[in-house]
């Protein structure tokens, strides 16, 4: 398990880039995610209402009310993991302020350096000789949201975000901030929204050492959701959708497979100039049916393919709730994400 944590951590560079400016330097923010926004594949960036990272900071006017949270995420059977606690408030239902604090911690890292070698200068593996060490990162993000414009049946809105956040590798401790922008319009008769969520616009900037910092690079996301009460069922029924990133700033997105290679998989950079067509194969869909205001399913699939369910129930009135999801991926185990908040 430890050879599998260290692979993840490289593949979502919790190890930075060796390039000033990189596709993946600050790819961690999606770790940060409460079950109601993975469980729907990471499309809801139309209906998200809290202050996690890749939410919008302009739907938190737009909540009726206050909201503290407390999540847990499980990766690959515990590779490693993430905690949230996230708090939103909505004074007057015009202005919305939200806060989130994230921890990500990946334990038991092998470290090889005291490994003997062969004649070849190959290292032979001895798990007496092996040591291990831990990494972490802790993200802070602030958000502030405003509702600019509200009539019967329009409703328009701002927010941002700044972002601030500690990473600490085996040998090496960088310190980051950024900011995010969003805007969302609402037609409220026929329920349908729109939002647009400018990440890292100022890019995301981490300072390693007086000698390296590296940066992230923007992205913007775009998401239309419709939401509507269908008394014949009961419940209401939510759909969404979120585009890939416009800018195509998030490198290799996806693996295909080659014919060249056979049974290999390569990874392939996709760009949205050179191929339109990945608006639909590479986007984020996701769908909830809530029964009742009480009890709600989702279901999501993301830019992969990779398939995502789970659920929720409201208590006591609505006023406390539990949500959990669960993510199927290639050939390794799943991930969970478990969930618990008061609304007042």
């Amino acid at each position: 398990m430890g050879t599998i944590c260290k692979s993840i951590l490289l593949f979502f560079c919790v190890i930075s880039g060796i390039t000033a400016a990189d596709f993946y330097s600050n790819l961690n923010k999606s770790l940060f995610a409460f079950p109601r926004y993975t469980s729907l594949g990471g499309a809801n960036l139309v209906f998200s209402g809290d202050a996690a990272p890749l939410s919008s900071p302009a739907n938190i006017p737009l909540e009726p009310t206050n909201e503290a949270s407390l999540a847990y995420t499980g990766f690959y059977e515990n590779s490693f993991s993430t905690s949230l606690a996230s708090l939103r408030i909505n004074p007057d239902g015009k202005i919305g302020l939200g806060l989130c604090v994230g921890y990500l911690y990946i334990p038991d890292i092998e470290i090889t350096d005291g490994l003997a070698t062969d004649t070849n200068q190959n290292p032979v593996f001895d798990p007496s000789r092996l040591d291990y060490s831990s990494s972490s990162e802790i993200f802070l993000n602030i958000a502030l949201g405003y509702t600019f414009f509200k009539a019967k049946n329009f409703i328009s809105s701002v927010g941002a975000s700044l972002h601030c956040q500690r990473r600490r590798l085996v040998d090496w401790t960088g310190y980051g901030i950024g900011v995010d922008v969003a805007g969302t319009m609402e037609l409220v008769k026929a329920g349908v929204r729109f939002s647009l969520l400018l990440d890292d616009i100022t890019t995301n900037y981490i300072h390693w050492s007086s000698d390296y910092h590296d940066i992230g690079l923007p992205h913007a996301r775009m998401g239309v959701g419709w939401r509507r009460d269908i008394p014949y069922i009961y419940g209401r029924i939510s759909v969404m959708y979120k585009t890939p990133d416009l800018f195509s700033n998030e490198g290799v997105v996806y693996n295909v497979f080659s014919e060249k290679n056979g049974s290999q998989y390569e990874p392939q950079k996709s760009s949205l100039k050179d191929e339109p067509s990945l608006l639909f194969s590479a986007g984020f869909y996701g769908a909830e049916y809530m029964i009742q205001r009480v009890v709600a399913l989702r279901f999501g699939l993301d830019d992969t393919k990779r398939i995502f369910f789970g659920g929720g129930v409201n208590l006591f009135k609505q006023a406390l709730f539990f949500d959990f999801s669960y993510m199927v991926a290639y050939e390794l185990p799943g991930t969970y994400s478990l969930c618990m908040g008061y609304h007042w």
